[in-house]
């Protein structure tokens, strides 16, 4: 599956992302169905949260825009 979005579909400020829940999976502990990965665009890069079920932190991954 691949999933294609516009940054501004991905608006952090504006509390709109994508959240990624695999069932039978460990994720947020404190999400009903607990969500593994979050995707996010803020403060002009794109921001990846990883959950592994340990802790309500995630990891975060940040990417840079390309370059134009």
């Amino acid at each position: 599956m691949k999933i294609i979005a516009k940054a501004r579909d991905l608006d952090g400020d504006q509390g709109r992302g994508i959240d990624i829940c695999v069932l039978g999976f460990k994720g947020h502990p404190n999400e009903v169905e607990p969500s593994q990965v979050f995707m996010e665009v803020y403060d002009g890069k794109l921001r990846i949260h990883v959950w592994t079920g340990e802790s309500e932190n995630p990891q975060t991954i940040a990417i840079d825009p390309e370059e134009k």
